[in-house]
């Protein structure tokens, strides 16, 4: 793969990273979220499956190769830190907080990226 394509990966995943702070950075207006319980979980999941992604994307560039395994756990725990620094970072926003079950849905988004990863990039090679 072309070192700018390797690059282009590494900015994406650091824009997402960004907007993953500057996002949870802002006070979040009393009514943003849908009256639906637990539907900022599924944000988390969604938010840090993406996250996780990216990470894998960024650090197998070889797209004719499996990805090896610990590519995934390297990403899964890359996107845990970022979910715990995110968190921490929380604590000092008001209408935010520190929330271990958003910490965990983090982990769950990571972790179901991470098992889904080969499946679902076998079936489609341009994910890779």
């Amino acid at each position: 793969m072309k070192s700018s394509a390797v690059y282009l990966r590494w900015v994406v995943l650091f824009a997402y990273a960004g907007l993953i702070f500057f996002l949870s950075s802002r006070e979040i207006p009393p009514a943003f979220l849908p009256p639906i319980p637990h539907i900022d979980k599924l944000a988390h999941v969604l938010e840090y499956g993406l996250l996780a992604v990216l990470c894998f994307r960024a650090l197998w560039c070889e797209r004719g190769r499996p990805t090896p395994f610990w590519v995934l756990i390297l990403g899964v725990v890359l996107t845990m830190v970022y979910g715990a620094a995110d968190e921490f970072h929380q604590y000092f926003i008001p209408t935010r907080e520190f929330s271990w079950l958003d910490l965990a849905a983090d982990g769950v988004g990571a972790a179901m990226a991470s098992a889904l990863w080969e499946p679902v990039t076998g079936k489609f090679r341009w994910l890779r």
